[in-house]
């Protein structure tokens, strides 16, 4: 894990639960951890894939698991997106 990946991991781990809610344009609910992530990493439309591709799996599926693994590293409640360390 290289510097930049170690300091944005560390971050990340101060997400302990959510105290606010955030709605997305595409129905599904963003946690503090998430929208801190989208947004100190502009990733919005890593947000917006999550969210178009859970809608295949609305109303089926009460917890739905996105995992991302890195090329050299060989949340989420009913529309809800968060970090492993908010769940």
């Amino acid at each position: 894990m290289n510097i930049y990946n170690n300091a944005v991991y560390q971050e990340s781990r101060q997400f302990n639960g959510t105290t606010q809610w955030y709605k997305h344009f595409l129905g599904i609910i963003l946690t503090d951890g998430i929208r801190w992530l989208r947004d100190s990493l502009n990733c919005y439309w890593l947000v917006d894939d999550i969210a178009i591709f859970s809608s295949d799996f609305r109303g089926n599926e009460d917890f739905i698991v996105a995992e991302f693994r890195s090329k050299d590293d060989g949340g989420f409640g009913k529309h809800v997106l968060l970090l492993p360390s908010e769940y």
